[in-house]
């Protein structure tokens, strides 16, 4: 099984995956959203910045978002990062009866 493309994935401050795409705006858009910087959350939060990552060497790495968000105790505010990564995208066929992690790492 080799991998077909590769898609975004965003990050939060705890470690868990919040949104994927294969488009780096539509990315953007889903994280604001996740993170009411959204006109349909009345932009409670607001997206401070985008920083990309440019590296010399190859790197699943993209870039940093960070947030401006309410916290929503004594309407105080705080900062939160969303780390944006590559990873390889693989796409299970119909007619596929499974494939294990073993049969994978083969394929590397």
């Amino acid at each position: 099984m080799k991998p077909l493309s590769f898609v975004y994935v965003a990050i939060d401050n705890d470690n868990i995956p919040i949104a994927t795409s294969d488009d780096i705006n539509e990315l953007l858009l889903a994280v604001d959203y996740h993170h009411g910087a959204h006109e349909k959350f009345k932009n409670e939060s607001t997206r401070v910045s985008w920083q990309p990552f440019y590296s010399k060497y190859p790197s699943e790495y993209e870039g940093k978002l960070t947030y401006d968000c309410p916290t929503y105790i004594d309407d105080a505010r705080e900062i939160v990062e969303v780390r944006i990564y590559t990873v390889d995208h693989f796409n299970k066929k119909k007619n596929d009866t499974g494939t294990t992690t073993a049969e994978v790492s083969k394929d590397f």
